[in-house]
């Protein structure tokens, strides 16, 4: 797991899940995982920072690509300056903290918006992460 926390929403691509801040019904390709901000969020697996960007709807983003297709994107982040782009990270290294940057969740409570993807396509997390 990227961060402590329970899962508050689950990845939801063929059901429909209600946006508190959207206040409609949308599919959910994440796990979001309840965290209290400034919370430590780490690495779930090693490989290497592909980016570090400010999404304009899910905040400061940090993308890891590894190895057999995957990637995992950590969203609704504080901070990200323990890393660079192109740096070689490993399982459990921080990779930042928990924010409020996420403007599509904003009226959700604290958490980690946590996506991954197998050969470019979303995959839930829950399936291959160890609570």
């Amino acid at each position: 797991m990227p961060v402590d926390g329970e899962i508050m929403k689950g990845f939801s691509k063929e059901n429909l899940v209600f946006s508190e801040t959207l206040q409609e019904w949308i599919t959910h390709l994440a796990l979001d995982i309840k965290a209290n901000s400034r919370d430590v969020v780490k690495c779930s697996a090693d490989g290497t920072v592909k980016a570090i960007k400010s999404d304009p709807r899910y905040g400061l983003t940090v993308i890891v690509e590894h190895s057999a297709g995957f990637q995992t994107i950590y969203s609704n982040l504080l901070t990200a300056e323990f890393i660079v782009e192109g740096e070689q990270v490993t399982q459990g290294q921080t990779l930042g903290t928990i924010g409020s940057t996420a403007v599509f969740e904003i009226a959700d409570e604290s958490h980690l918006h946590f996506e991954m993807l197998l050969n470019s396509e979303y995959v839930d997390p829950s399936l291959y992460i160890n609570n």
